[in-house]
């Protein structure tokens, strides 16, 4: 009894000093180590995702399963921007996103207290992201470990869906929910778009990408699992998204220089094998094609969107010049009214349902116009690229096909951490090609050397 006595008085001194010790270990490990930040960063991701994008507990702040992660990922990131010497080339205006978004912060923690920091999260998360990217050399070990991180998630969200699926349409009361669903847009939606979307992703690569070097073997045999999921989770503008980066593939004609007919069988493969054990069930078969005519004509989103749009816009313009150059200050009132489609007014507090609107609301004209910036410089570079027959070119085509999809994607939905780990490390992959290290600029030059020298004996 004594023995317990003592266990329980110093445990949480004991659990104070393995987090003291640990957490340092991990900055300094992700500091270093590209798998370390990207695990931090997948963590984060899915701690979302799992937690329904609720907070974890509350000690006069609160406190989300996504926080401690990126906020270990943030200092590696900082530390890595001031002390790494070679790493790729900065883009002003990326570092102009940022300051904009720096200052938008501090002022409305000076404004409106901690409120503003809960509601910049998720720009915070995803900044942090493709920041910590940018400040690695990405080169094909670094690309390959992108997408390994990439292809775990997946699978655990695939995972995630069949275990809440079971639960819910098991009715297992006790492991559901206070909600009694895991989506209040339907119940079949257990995990929200940004993890359908990823799944939809996996799903193109593997029907189109086969290098094991950067794992689109394990990706290709994931592919009839994360399209089946992507069909059943009915998060339509997912589906156009995908179909967005579907046509990318072939337009690029970049499906690892596989012959035309044999993408076609593929690809038929995978949606057959995919959509053949959700056909036997009449209900959601009726539902898919319901889901699919509404995502075709816009049925119950367009109007309603179009109104949170312009409600957000013109609250945006309300606030003043200050809001327009640099977005409302974080932790703002959102509240705003809109009709229904009755034609009854409500108030609503959730988000734009559109990236390029929420930036624009959030960081100003110059917060869109420099992210705006960074994606377009950052696609026509890829595209120059992916017309070379080189070896990158087919990397080159892998990027603007999830890129395209998040441009797409981001049309209805907003930031997401997990995409901009791709843009980042696209931006950083970019800046490698036209930056060859210092290793390979010597082998260059002492090859040069000798060839010289021998030209010279004879």
């Amino acid at each position: 009894m004594i023995a317990i006595s003592y266990a329980y008085v110093s445990a949480p001194f004991l659990i104070a000093l393995f987090l003291g010790l640990l957490i340092p270990a991990i900055i300094v490990t992700a500091y270093s180590r590209l798998w370390c930040g990207l695990s931090l960063a997948c963590v984060a991701w899915l701690g979302e995702i799992v937690n329904l994008s609720g907070p974890l507990f509350n000690i006069g702040l609160s406190i989300f399963p996504a926080d401690l992660p990126i906020a270990m990922l943030a200092t590696s990131t900082l530390f890595r921007w001031v002390f790494i010497k070679d790493t790729p080339k900065r883009s002003w205006a990326w570092l102009l996103l940022l300051a904009v978004f720096a200052l938008n912060l501090v002022l409305g923690l000076a404004t409106n207290g901690t409120a503003a920091g809960v509601q910049a999260r998720p720009e915070f998360y995803s900044l942090v992201a493709a920041s910590y990217m940018m400040s690695f050399r990405i080169e094909q070990a670094e690309f390959s470990a992108l997408f390994k991180a990439m292809i775990v998630s997946g699978f655990m969200v695939i995972a995630l869906c069949l275990y809440r699926w079971a639960v819910y349409y098991g009715n297992i009361t006790y492991l559901l929910p206070p909600g009694g669903t895991y989506n209040i847009d339907g119940a079949i939606r257990v995990v929200p778009s940004n993890a359908a979307l990823l799944l939809a992703q996996l799903a193109i690569v593997g029907l189109f990408f086969r290098s094991s070097t950067t794992n689109m073997t394990t990706s290709r045999w994931l592919a009839p699992f994360a399209l089946a999921c992507v069909l059943v989770l009915q998060h339509r503008s997912v589906w156009l998204a995908g179909i967005v980066a579907f046509l990318l593939c072939f337009s690029l004609n970049r499906a690892q220089k596989a012959p035309l007919w044999q993408q076609i069988f593929i690809s038929l493969a995978i949606v057959v094998t995919a959509a053949a054990p959700i056909s036997l069930n009449t209900d959601l078969s009726t539902q898919l094609r319901s889901s699919a005519q509404r995502a075709i004509s816009g049925q119950d989103t367009v109007s309603d969107r179009f109104q949170n749009w312009n409600s957000t816009l013109q609250a945006w313009i309300n606030d003043g010049p200050s809001a327009i150059a640099i977005g409302r200050l974080a932790g703002s009132d959102t509240r705003r009214t809109v009709q229904d489609a009755l034609g009854q007014s409500r108030e609503i507090t959730y988000g734009a349902h559109n990236h390029y609107v929420s930036t624009l609301s959030s960081l100003g004209l110059l917060g869109l116009l420099s992210y705006l910036f960074v994606l377009v410089t950052n696609i026509n570079s890829l595209k120059l690229i992916a017309k070379k027959s080189c070896a990158e070119s087919s990397n080159a085509a892998l990027f603007i096909i999830l890129i395209g999809s998040q441009v797409a994607y981001y049309v209805a939905y907003g930031t997401d951490t997990m995409q901009y780990l791709v843009m980042g490390a696209s931006i950083a992959w970019i800046s490698c090609q036209s930056k060859p290290n210092k290793e390979n600029m010597t082998q260059s030059y002492r090859q040069h050397r000798t060839s010289h020298n021998y030209s010279r004996a004879k």
